[in-house]
């Protein structure tokens, strides 16, 4: 059979070939756009509309930031997520408070950010003007992300309400 040639591979050699200029890779990570940080704002660069979050642990704590600052009903086809912490502002204080907005965080992250463990909730009323009628109230959350290698992560969100 004419034009078939046989090659042995023993003739090459063992040492790897250079790499073509088109071949050659990068140690610059990859950075891949997980979810748009917010508050939205319009991003500098022209592949993006708006700043992205790049980093998984702050993508998680933006949608924690977001579950717990959105109430029931605010978000258009899930009507049941958000943590509905500004509906029981107004009962700062009374007995039982601490335990309510604990068992409303708890769940709302079991069913919407399973991968979060929280840890610690600390309570914090913040002075207003009496005649403002404002209740305002932050909540630190300690929590951690096991999949992901992130323990002792912290955020502080603030709500308020007119009492």
């Amino acid at each position: 059979m004419a034009g078939i040639i046989t090659y042995d591979f023993d003739s090459v050699g063992d040492r790897l070939p250079a790499l073509r200029s088109h071949e050659q890779t990068f140690d610059d990570p990859v950075k891949i756009n997980l979810n748009p940080s917010t508050p939205l704002k319009l991003s500098n660069n022209k592949s993006d509309l708006f700043v992205m979050n790049t980093d998984l642990g702050d993508a998680i704590a933006d949608n924690l930031k977001n579950l717990l600052l959105t109430n029931r009903g605010e978000r258009v086809m899930e009507p049941d997520f958000g943590a509905n912490l500004k509906s029981i502002l107004s009962e700062f204080g009374t007995a039982g408070f601490e335990g309510e907005v604990m068992t409303r965080i708890k769940t709302s992250v079991a069913k919407y950010l399973p991968y979060v463990s929280l840890q610690q909730m600390k309570l914090e009323k913040i002075p207003s003007l009496r005649s403002s009628g404002l209740v305002i109230i932050q909540i630190e959350i300690m929590y951690g992300i096991a999949k992901a290698n992130l323990s002792n992560q912290q955020m502080t969100v603030t709500l308020n309400t007119i009492a």
